[in-house]
């Protein structure tokens, strides 16, 4: 099993359907299957998602007062890339600062 974890920042106001459908992007672009998807958004600001895979899960959450994100990714299998995935973030805009990847 791989954990990815990494935290980024973006520097431009973006909506969470945004931040879903580019979480939704890198699922895919990784080699991810998406089975269902959980999203809750906090007032006045925040949001959250949950995906599952059919590989295991995925999750994002944000902090637009200091415009962070951080997410993680669960993989019980070695298909996912997890290059292609932070890349589909970077190529979104985000400015990935720190990641790590964990042998469970």
């Amino acid at each position: 099993m791989k954990h990815l974890i990494f935290t980024a920042k973006y520097n431009r106001l973006i909506s969470n359907n945004e931040i879903l459908s580019i979480f939704h992007g890198a699922c895919e672009k990784a080699n991810a299957h998406i089975r269902r998807s959980i999203e809750y958004s906090f007032f006045p600001g925040g949001f959250t998602a949950v995906v599952i895979l059919a590989e295991s899960h995925a999750s994002i959450h944000t902090w637009p007062e200091t415009g962070l994100i951080r997410v993680d990714f669960f993989s019980c299998s070695m298909s996912p890339n997890f290059d292609d995935f932070t890349d589909y973030f970077r190529e979104s805009g985000f400015i990935v600062n720190k990641v790590d990847i964990l042998e469970r």
